[in-house]
């Protein structure tokens, strides 16, 4: 992957934008990080499993990354007996780790898969969720990725998509990050989307918003304390319900 670094506070940044490789890279301490906008996606994601108080049959996780989305799953009962989630992404390092979860069932399965390659299985699911990829797919390329949630979705099924909120961007950080062993900064390259851009793409390959909802920064969520004043009360994460036309 090209590198290209610039100085920082902490003395070098790289920059990785093989975005898999990124990914392998921060696999190792992914899920033991702070990370308030992986915290707010999740918390949504849990609110809206509890709220809808569905259950599917079949669900396809697309860009899965450690697998925190099935433990999920799992934890809420959301998969029907006999039913199959599969997690897709394109970072081995992150698969490694999602497949050695212990999730107790061979219902869950994981497989590699990097956007935009057409998918490696051509069925529907009841339930379709991407969380925190949008980042990573160019402005010319988002109808492309909504219409593979769209043509992978059952006719009445339901879709849970979550990305970055554009504040995060506009207030100075830098897309997805992770600090190394000696304390130097590895970002990825990252794509900074409107609300109003993804809005558009949606429509255009067929798909419609059933709800949007903005999580902003709570304490406790996403290693957020008290007295943080930066990211108490930001917007942190949007979170997008969709549906077929």
């Amino acid at each position: 992957a090209r590198t290209t670094l610039s100085p920082t506070r902490s003395n070098m940044t790289s920059v990785i934008e093989n975005t898999p490789l990124f990914y392998d890279a921060w696999s190792k301490t992914y899920d033991s990080m702070p990370n308030a906008v992986l915290g707010h996606s999740e918390l949504a994601l849990t609110q809206f499993l509890s709220e809808s108080s569905s259950t599917f049959s079949s669900i396809l996780d697309l860009g899965c990354g450690t697998g925190r989305n099935a433990t999920q799953i799992l934890k809420s009962s959301s998969l029907k007996e006999g039913g199959k989630y599969i997690g897709l992404d394109a970072s081995q390092g992150m698969l490694d780790i999602a497949k050695s979860r212990p999730l107790g069932s061979n219902s869950f399965s994981f497989q590699q898969w990097s956007f935009p390659s057409p998918l490696p299985l051509t069925s529907k699911f009841e339930f379709v969720l991407s969380t925190l990829v949008l980042e990573h797919i160019p402005n010319e390329q988002l109808e492309e990725f909504f219409g593979t949630i769209l043509n992978h979705l059952e006719e009445n099924g339901v879709a849970f998509v979550s990305t970055v909120h554009p504040d995060v961007m506009q207030s100075g950080s830098i897309g997805a990050r992770f600090f190394g062993e000696n304390g130097e900064m590895y970002n990825s390259s990252s794509s900074n989307h409107s609300l109003e851009t993804l809005e558009e793409a949606i429509g255009k390959v067929g798909l419609i918003i059933g709800s949007v909802k903005i999580m902003e920064g709570q304490i406790g969520i996403g290693g957020i304390v008290e007295g943080d004043t930066k990211r108490i009360g930001r917007r942190t994460t949007a979170v997008y319900i969709l549906k077929r036309r």
